[in-house]
């Protein structure tokens, strides 16, 4: 079966209807990917130009560890590349946070 708009880090589809169309993100990358049974799904140096879904893009929490949604990491100048949930600062942080990003 072929894949439409399959994204280019996981190979799922992010065509419309499919449940990753909305947060998709135009993406290029030619690194190697198998799947949850390791398959190959792209092999070291295959570029693909096509889109990323959101999934794909999220970063780990430096705090839990639990994956961090698109667009939703918390970072503090002190920390310099860290990033964790909102939920995951103290309430000190959430303050500084805040303040940061003119949420008060």
């Amino acid at each position: 079966m072929t894949v439409i708009d399959p994204c280019t880090h996981c190979g799922k589809s992010t065509a419309f209807g499919f449940g990753r169309f909305i947060n998709r993100v135009p993406s290029g990358t030619n690194h190697y990917v198998e799947d949850e049974n390791s398959n190959v799904i792209y092999k070291e140096g295959e570029y693909r130009e096509g889109y990323a879904c959101e999934e794909c893009l999220a970063i780990d929490c430096d705090r839990c560890g639990d994956p961090i949604p698109l667009d939703e990491d918390c970072s503090l100048d002190e920390w310099g590349e860290q990033r964790a949930h909102y939920e995951c600062l103290t309430a000190e942080e959430k303050a500084k946070h805040d303040k940061e990003n003119g949420d008060e």
